[in-house]
């Protein structure tokens, strides 16, 4: 596993522009950009990751952060003050998943490919699946704390939490979801671990890229590059059994903007350090 970047000063920045430079990294991929425009700490590889293959991932998730996610938040401060960082096929074990994320270490990691989703896995969904898992876990433990609730989503039946705002909003945002799922006949249909896929956890990352993707189709971003970074909303309504149906998508989008632009105000504050 290769570590590309460590803290630095700035008197780093520009012997690090002619480094990528060299390396056919110009424009187009900007290594900068993505610690110090979008906050992320670190960037990590796997040894087993060439060359195109970086440049195409983090081209997707520059991507994914300039058009899709800085609009979504109103702050370039993705990274929550370089708390947050980023590993592509660099922390999996060969599973089966699009990535996970390490709360331990606060890094996203996102697989090369799996068995059953076709490649590329490092676009918008995969990402902000993953990326939402990280505010929900960074958010509650530092910014909201509750004790035994290090998660956001993890106080969503525990009224003593509901004086924070971004909890109460979040709490406001699944009791609809568990309320609609019960009119959805094909709820967990067919799905054997349901304690994991109805945890809290997983149903705001599921929600969340279920609306990520529907808001990215929405703003005004050219065909090409949306779907460079992600995949049409239909995907979504084939899956009702997980996912939630477009007939009930609507109220459950609302209660997702507003736990968003909270989340946004937060990230415009100073995040607590944790490093």
């Amino acid at each position: 596993m290769k570590k590309i970047l460590t803290n630095r000063s700035n008197n780093e920045t520009s012997r690090l522009a002619s480094y990528w430079k060299k390396k056919g990294v110009s424009d187009g991929v900007d290594m900068i950009k993505f610690f110090d425009g979008f906050n992320f700490q670190f960037l990590e590889y796997g040894n087993w990751i060439n060359q195109p293959e970086r440049i195409d991932s983090l081209r997707r998730i520059l991507l994914s952060c300039d058009t899709v996610l800085y609009p979504l938040f109103g702050s370039k401060n993705l990274g929550l003050d370089k708390n947050i960082s980023v590993a592509i096929g660099g922390r999996g074990y060969g599973s089966r998943v699009a990535g996970h994320f390490e709360p331990s270490t606060l890094f996203i990691n996102l697989a090369k490919n799996t068995v059953d989703v076709p490649k590329p896995m490092v676009s918008l969904y995969a990402f902000g699946h993953e990326y939402f898992h990280g505010l929900d876990y960074f958010l509650g433990r530092y910014v909201e704390p509750v004790k035994f609730c290090n998660y956001l989503s993890q106080s969503w039946d525990n009224t003593q939490a509901w004086k924070y705002p971004i909890r109460n909003a979040m709490s406001e945002l699944l009791l609809a979801y568990y309320e609609t799922s019960q009119s959805n006949p094909m709820y967990m249909k067919g799905i054997r671990n349901k304690d994991y896929w109805e945890s809290p956890q997983e149903c705001f990352a599921r929600i969340s890229e279920q609306c990520l993707c529907l808001y990215a189709e929405n703003l005004s971003i050219r065909k090409k590059i949306l779907n460079y970074i992600t995949r049409p909303s239909s995907f979504y309504s084939q899956r009702s059994n997980v996912y939630v149906p477009d007939s009930l998508l609507p109220d459950i989008y609302a209660k997702w903007i507003e736990v968003v632009k909270l989340i946004g105000t937060s990230m415009k504050d100073k995040t607590k350090k944790t490093r």
